[in-house]
Formats: C-alpha cells, structure tokens, sequence
C-alpha cells in the first residue's frame, strides 16, 4: 500500500475487464521505462457516487510533479497518452453500468485527483484526443491552484466540467449538482 500511495503512479480501479493481460503489461512497461508505475485496484461492491465509471486516480506524488512542472518531458507524453488510450479503451467497451429501475448505461472514466485541500473530479463521457487531455491536465492544475487558494479548503470537491461549447470550467461540488439539477 505504501508503494502505491508514495510513488509516482496511476491507479486504475476495477479496470480488469476492460485490458488484457497484454495490453496490462506493455501499459507497465512504458511507465516503468519513465520511472512511472501503473496500478490496477479491484473494488467491487456497491458504489455511492454521482461521479460513476471506472476510476483512474493520479497519485498524489505524479500530480505534484505535473503541477511543479516537474515531470520529464517524455514522462508528460507517455501521461498524456496513456490517459488517452485507457479512456478510450473504456469507452469503446462494451461495459454497462446497470442500476436499479433505470436501463443499463455505458460506463464513463472519471479521473480522479486526490489532494490535502480535497478532491478533483473529470467524469468523461466521450473518447479523448491528446489535444483534449492536454486541456484536462489543464484544467487539472487551474483546479488545484483554486483549492491551494481557497480558504479553509480542506474536504473541498472540485469538478472539471465540459461546457456546451467544449471548453472546460472547474465548479465547486455544489454549483455542480445545481447546474446538472441534482439538488
């Protein structure tokens, strides 16, 4: 646990039916290559959130050099395109999401980044070009400055969300749930 908490790494969180052994593998070695690790996580049960899919977390430590602009360049490039390619591996599954009353429903990846003063959260409903991660690990980082800005901004929920021209906007958990009238 201490490996995966500490090191600089990707987490994918019940991802086994979407990768074969193969694709596992050569996703392990271009992270290893970089000093980078990759971590597939199964949790199964039944999950409380409005932010449904599969997950994938970046550790806290990989964040930290994204933002300090830290990570190599070719580090920044296999991130970027792995993200990519999870996301729309994900996407182009046949998984479902099955509820109770409700009709089965394709299943999104959320990227989940989790930090002292809180959460932020990308739920992403389309496939993904390089170009629109890059906007996302942008977004990623303007998020992170609000929440490092944000008085007492411990426990804070902070989502990146596509607007209806495309672009991306960062909203607080509550001004979230009240644009999509969950509250």
């Amino acid at each position: 646990m201490e490996e995966l908490l500490n090191s600089n790494g990707v987490i994918l969180i019940n991802s086994f039916i979407y990768f074969t052994s193969e694709e596992k593998k050569e996703l392990e070695q271009k992270f290893e290559k970089n000093n980078m690790k990759i971590f597939y996580l199964e949790q199964r049960g039944i999950q409380n959130s409005i932010f449904e899919g599969m997950e994938i977390i970046l550790n806290n430590n990989l964040f930290n050099m994204l933002v300090g602009g830290l990570l190599m360049p070719v580090a920044y490039d296999i991130l970027k395109t792995s993200l990519v390619s999870i996301v729309n591996k994900i996407k182009n599954s046949n998984g479902k999401i099955v509820r109770a009353h409700r009709a089965a429903e394709s299943v999104n990846a959320v990227i989940k980044i989790k930090m002292d003063a809180g959460e932020i959260i990308a739920s992403i409903e389309q496939e993904l070009s390089t170009e629109e991660v890059e906007k996302y690990i942008q977004a990623f980082v303007k998020a992170y400055e609000i929440a490092n800005n944000t008085p007492n901004g411990k426990n804070q929920y902070f989502i990146v969300d596509k607007t209806s021209d495309n672009n991306l906007e960062i909203l607080t958990l509550p001004d979230y749930l009240k644009k999509h009238n969950k509250i």
